[in-house]
């Protein structure tokens, strides 16, 4: 199977230095699987790119006016083109007018438009998705609910639309956890960087806790930085663009993690979970689209409501209280994962789901 991820992992996340699901499927799994898988090539360094930024057309849309007439010209040689955001929208879009006969298009979507604009802007949106995403073969989304939801939402027949079972490689984690010592120190709370974080909820839930939160976060500036500050009673060190070393030494060696997002409606933060849960730790996280297919509460993590910071402090109390309690969850949890979740899994499951939708007739 020839397939194309409509993405550029060296152009977009250059930075980031953990594996990322999608391209270790495309490194590790898929060629097991007879599998061929190629990227979008650098678009920035073409000449459109170029003729775009020099009229100030903005950068992201510039790319994406380049993906849009470069799937026009190369898409239909590929047997199964996967996307995301708006790139896996174009490639949607462009099977439907273009009528490509032997390729079949998944489409990964996060979220639908919401209602936080007018309603003549929410309507709109939710045509243009709604007509864009009919060229998609198969639709798939990282949460349960959101697949049946989506589901009404597009107007799709039930068999149209999957969830996927996202997963991280433990393996990787693995060899990396051999240089990373263990020695937890007390009592210490460590929140990974992530979208849509909820940080007001935070700093509310460790106000009168004292206790030091390390805050990790990548940011445009790509320079590495840390800033101390006092948040009531709990000492905050939030660090930028650090090393990823540094970033699992100190979530290897916490007494707890923290994932406060707003993921109402969209799984956020699931690397951060799942690659935390691989390094051992207890992971109090947002109940939610980004937790309620991965974690059990109780077991593997515990869970509190979205915004609600009180909750979320007694979470926190309770697991610096009850240490040998953090250590349990953080002990399921990591089992959990690589039982679950590990990269050949999931891999050869998000293999099937594409091999399924190219020999539907």
């Amino acid at each position: 199977m020839k397939l194309l991820m409509v993405y550029n992992f060296d152009q977009y996340e250059a930075e980031v230095e953990n594996p990322n699901f999608y391209r270790s499927c495309a490194e590790k799994v898929f060629p097991k699987l007879s599998v061929s898988t190629s990227f979008l090539p650098d678009l920035a360094k073409s000449l459109l790119y170029k003729i775009l930024i020099l009229f100030r057309v903005d950068k992201g849309q510039a790319l994406d006016v380049c993906i849009f007439f470069w799937l026009i010209r190369y898409g239909h040689k590929y047997e199964v083109i996967v996307g995301w955001l708006t790139g896996g929208i174009i490639a949607s879009f462009l099977k439907g007018i273009l009528r490509w006969r032997n390729t079949r298009v998944c489409l990964i979507l996060y979220k639908m438009p919401t209602k936080n604009h007018s309603e003549i802007i929410y309507r709109v949106k939710h045509f243009i998705l709604r007509i864009s995403s009919k060229g998609a073969d198969r639709i798939m989304t990282l949460d349960h609910l959101q697949a049946i939801s989506f589901e009404k939402y597009l107007g799709r027949g039930p068999d149209s639309i999957k969830a996927l079972v996202y997963g991280i490689d433990t393996d990787w984690y693995d060899n990396q956890l051999k240089n990373i010592p263990q020695i937890v120190f007390p009592p210490t709370v460590f929140c990974p960087g992530s979208a849509h974080r909820d940080d007001s909820v935070l700093e509310n839930a460790v106000f009168d806790i004292d206790v030091c939160v390390k805050r990790y976060q990548l940011d445009d500036t790509g320079v590495a930085r840390a800033i101390s500050e006092r948040v009531g009673k709990a000492h905050m060190e939030k660090n930028y663009n650090a090393p990823y070393n540094s970033y699992m030494f100190d979530c290897r060696n916490s007494s707890m993690v923290v994932i406060a997002v707003e993921n109402s409606d969209k799984p956020v933060g699931l690397t951060a979970l799942l690659e935390c849960m691989a390094l051992g730790r207890p992971v109090i996280i947002t109940n939610g689209a980004s937790s309620r297919d991965y974690v059990s509460d109780g077991f593997t993590g515990l869970l509190f409501e979205a915004g609600n910071w009180q909750q979320l402090r007694d979470k926190i109390q309770f697991l610096l209280d009850y240490p040998d309690e953090a250590e349990r969850i953080g002990s399921n949890a990591s089992e959990h994962v690589r039982l679950k979740y590990g990269l050949y899994s999931c891999g050869e499951s998000f293999h099937q789901s594409l091999y399924d939708m190219a020999n539907k007739h």
